[in-house]
């Protein structure tokens, strides 16, 4: 069995070795970490979204500022082939996922979702799996 900090610096090294894909684009520390501040910013939650959509007529002009930031349109936003490279089922095999993937709301899910960014959805899924029992960003925690 592994040990606690072994999964973590595990966990660590994972979400490293996924950062390079096919296409040769590099998603760094800093802009991994730019683009779960701005998306927590948003609405408290990882929605891990590519594309936003306006919240309706009342929405205001720092919502909607907050809104467009927190799209993930860096090289961390990508859509891994899945086929070809199946992290979703490393991810399970490795980290021992009991809930599996899970959606904004920290509900599992089956598949991962094409409008959201791969590496968040990973993050979210160690998070909701208590991989990192809490990770905080601006002093915002989740759980």
């Amino acid at each position: 069995m592994m040990s606690k900090n072994f999964k973590i610096l595990f966990a660590l090294a994972f979400l490293c070795s996924i950062l390079y894909v096919k296409s040769e684009v590099v998603c760094s520390e800093e802009e991994l970490i730019r683009e779960l501040e701005e998306d927590l910013e948003d609405n408290g939650k990882l929605d891990c979204l590519r594309e936003s959509f306006p919240r309706g007529p009342k929405e205001t002009d720092i919502e909607r500022t907050k809104r467009i930031a927190a799209e993930w349109n860096s090289d961390c936003s990508f859509e891994a082939e899945s086929e070809k490279f199946p992290w979703k089922t490393r991810l399970e095999k490795y980290y021992g996922l009991t809930k599996g993937l899970v959606d904004v709301e920290g509900e599992p899910v089956d598949d991962d979702f094409d409008d959201q960014a791969d590496m968040c959805e990973i993050i979210r899924a160690l998070v909701a799996n208590s991989i990192f029992l809490f990770y905080y960003l601006k002093n915002r925690c989740i759980p």
